[in-house]
């Protein structure tokens, strides 16, 4: 084997040379770099001349000559390349510079030292190549992760500031897998400046072919999971009404048929204008003719988007600004129903990379990329390149992922073709490819099997967990919790925007899990929805309307406010102090407020029933049929209801003072103090105070209401920080929402926790009539 290898080496060199004098002409042409690769005969340090390369990427047998059976991974095998401040110190070594480059991409800086604490000097760091699974299950496939380690121990921090990001990996290229005697499945690629178009459609084809059960209907909840408790219909899985799609064959707006195969495109508009651009009333029927948009001048990023999918031999595609007359009367609700348009298209392109419209499909024909920063050596013969980024650490840099709307576009698409500054990338249901890997053979990936079987093959570097993880109907809860703490951190051009650009992600979930929504807010467990907590990166303004200031949500939503929120901060309710919510839904359409009431028992968190009945304050309804809609626990109001909301209650409610924690002006919560003084729980505001703020608190301590919502067991983690050691111990504690008053109305500005016993003997509190707004 070895005589093959150093056959081989003079000719991988040769090919080298030939393809760099071929990159050379393509960058005088197209002024970008090419793959970082070197030219010249491979040179090896000591340290490394001493390593076979080849071995890493070998299923090696045991040492009686027995191969491990498919169930049982062969064991690890490690080699040190020795400290790393002399790695550095050798750039002509091609493995040490591969390994330099890995470790570049991959920590924030060299961690060339270990912080090994206050009161202990640094540690040189070494650097261990080990072995490992590429592929998940298919055949004897291997890379090289590179570890730092330091005393025996694997680090994922050294100097302070010096962080890994994501594993660092070197991998086989496809092209000398067969010098090895291996197949190419699961071995590395080099990225050209052009996307091939056919290895996307590869993709697509393999994914229609071979995973038609988890991705056709993964994204759509199965029509039979629910019925309509009110009709008894079972609702189908069909395209909201006066759907358009783009016929890119015939360049003209046609009508959407519901079976019909098309694309949807997941973009950013930016600062892009082009008002000429959008469809409107008076150019609607121009565009429905024959090559009606042949002659619209297109951002680059939706005529890239035309030209690749006639190219995947699809005929219709889905443009928002293209296939929503603006300024029609339907634009609301095609807009409130994403969850059909993004959910039934067969394929969505995701423009993840550049700033706004007219960035293009980065990597296409007609927008090629401008640089590649892939690290290519020759070693022992053997071409081994530095693995990319994962998508993951890829995406956070997009700024496609920092904007609201698209990120129901990516939770509610079955399939998704990515261009991004790096390559292109295919994640659906069911597995993920992209140009750096040969994945093309690979299986389908099954969600529980990878919890199960615990993979941490290489493979998975693309593998994003959200993506293979279903909608359930026992999920409903903690499916909420994720999305508005992932969705309240992102940005949108018009505030007011924010649930709508969230209400088809929120019609999902209530497929799967019969939950329902006002306001954005769950009303399965209602009374936990209620304890969101605002972050500390937040403004602590409201959030309104940009078009009518009057029109803003209710201050109990998280979407009232600007910001991130978090759930988790607070334990779960072991009992609810409310007996009943009444819902005043000021629908501005209907021109009469409806009225609905919430249940309280919280043992069933998903169920429909939690709408007791609704009526009309206008009583439309008779007696007989407003109790035969409390019986069958329905009403009127809308699964997902995103009119402005008021709630009217009776609760306990107490007037308490609130203390700063001088002890630790870092610390998010306030004090919580009885009118004599004593201090009875926390406070977590809206808009947390300024240290100096809370200083001029401590001369006189502001008053607040509070209202009961529930009792629990356990306590929130900040009644554990220095500052509220000095509380009374108590067995229940009492979760509270803090409150202003004008005139009959109420307000929130925070929510808390107290002492149970403290709230019933030294709160004074009292039974009042509550409208929250």
């Amino acid at each position: 084997m070895d005589k093959v290898l150093s056959k081989i080496q003079m000719h991988r060199i040769k090919s080298i040379d030939v393809k760099a004098s071929k990159n050379a002409e393509i960058q005088q042409s197209t002024d970008e770099p090419t793959v970082a690769s070197d030219a010249t005969p491979e040179t090896l340090c000591d340290t490394c001349k001493d390593i076979r390369i080849k071995d890493l990427f070998l299923d090696r047998p045991d040492r009686h000559g027995h191969r491990p059976q498919q169930d049982t991974p062969t064991p690890p095998l490690l080699m040190n390349l020795g400290y790393l401040d002399d790695i550095v110190k050798k750039p002509d070594c091609v493995l040490c510079r591969l390994v330099i480059r890995a470790l570049e991409k991959s920590w924030t800086s060299l961690p060339v030292r270990f912080n090994k604490g206050l009161f202990h000097d640094f540690a040189r760091t070494e650097i261990v190549l080990e072995s490992c699974e590429a592929t998940t299950s298919e055949g004897p496939i291997r890379s090289i992760e590179i570890h730092v380690v330091c005393e025996r121990r694997k680090l994922n921090r050294a100097e302070e500031d010096c962080e890994k990001k994501f594993p660092p990996e070197l991998r086989l290229l496809v092209d000398d897998a067969p010098v090895l005697g291996l197949q190419e499945h699961g071995h590395g690629r080099l990225i050209s400046s052009v996307c091939d178009i056919s290895l996307m459609a590869t993709w697509y084809r393999k994914c229609k072919t071979n995973h038609s059960e988890n991705c056709e209907d993964f994204r759509i909840v199965n029509e039979h999971a629910f019925e309509n408790p009110e009709t008894d219909e079972v609702p189908q899985r069909r395209l909201p009404p006066d759907t358009r799609l783009i016929d890119v064959q015939k360049m003209q707006l046609v009508p959407g048929e519901d079976a019909c195969e098309f694309v949807a495109l997941s973009y950013v508009w930016g600062d892009f204008k082009n008002d000429k651009f959008e469809t409107k009333t008076r150019n609607l029927k121009k565009r429905q003719k024959e090559n009606g948009l042949g002659k619209v001048r297109c951002p680059r990023t939706v005529a890239d988007a035309i030209r690749l999918v006639r190219e995947l031999n699809i005929r219709f595609l889905w443009v928002d600004a293209l296939c929503i007359v603006q300024d029609g009367v339907d634009k609301g609700n095609q807009i409130q129903t994403m969850d059909r348009i993004y959910g039934l298209a067969s394929l969505v392109l995701v423009a993840a990379g550049g700033i706004d419209a007219n960035a293009g499909l980065i990597g296409f024909r007609d927008s090629p990329r401008t640089g590649n920063d892939q690290h290519v050596q020759v070693v022992q013969g053997l071409r081994i390149v530095v693995s990319s980024p994962p998508l993951d650490h890829i995406l956070e840099k997009s700024i496609w992922n920092t904007r609201g709307w698209t990120f129901q576009e990516w939770h509610l698409a079955r399939r998704a073709l990515l261009f991004t500054d790096q390559q292109v990338y295919y994640v659906c249901s069911s597995t993920s490819f992209s140009e750096d890997i040969a994945l093309e053979t690979v299986s389908a990936h099954s969600y529980i099997g990878l919890i199960l079987e615990q993979c941490t093959a290489s493979t998975l570097r693309h593998y994003l967990p959200s993506r293979y993880s279903p909608l359930t109907v026992n999920s409903g809860w903690a499916d909420y919790q994720k999305i508005v703490e992932s969705y309240s951190p992102r940005e949108l051009k018009n505030r007011s925007d924010i649930l709508l650009a969230i209400s088809g992600l929120l019609n999902n979930l209530h497929r799967a899990s019969r939950n329902r929504f006002i306001c954005g807010m769950s009303i399965g467990l209602f009374h936990e929805a209620l304890f969101w907590v605002p972050t500390a990166d937040r403004d602590g303004l409201r959030r309104f309307s940009d078009v009518n200031p009057v029109l803003f949500y209710p201050t109990w939503s998280w979407a009232a406010w600007n910001g991130p929120v978090k759930y988790h901060i607070f334990p779960a309710s072991d009992e609810p102090l409310i007996e009943k919510w009444t819902v005043i839904c000021l629908d501005d359409k209907l021109g009469n407020p409806q009225v609905s009431v919430l249940g309280t028992p919280l043992s069933e968190p998903q169920d429909d029933r939690w709408v007791e009945g609704s009526t009309s304050l206008a009583g439309r309804l008779t007696a007989d049929e407003e109790a035969e809609k409390r019986r069958k626990g329905t009403g009127n109001m809308v699964a997902n209801c995103l009119q402005r909301c008021f709630l009217t209650f009776q609760a306990s409610i107490a007037t308490l003072q609130i203390a700063p924690v001088l002890d630790d002006l870092n610390c998010r919560a306030d004090g919580l103090l009885d009118m004599p003084g004593r201090r009875i729980g926390i406070a977590l505001l809206n808009k947390q105070a300024t240290a100096l703020q809370r200083i001029g608190m401590s001369t006189g301590f502001p008053k607040v209401q509070c209202i009961a919502i529930s009792v629990s067991r356990s306590t929130i983690s900040y009644m554990n920080q220095p500052g509220f050691t000095m509380l009374r111990k108590d067995t229940e504690w009492v979760n509270i929402m803090l409150v202003t008053q004008m005139k009959e109305c109420y307000y929130r500005f925070g929510v808390g926790q107290v002492s149970k016993y403290g709230w019933e003997n030294w709160a004074e509190p009292e039974i009042r009539d509550i409208v929250l707004v």
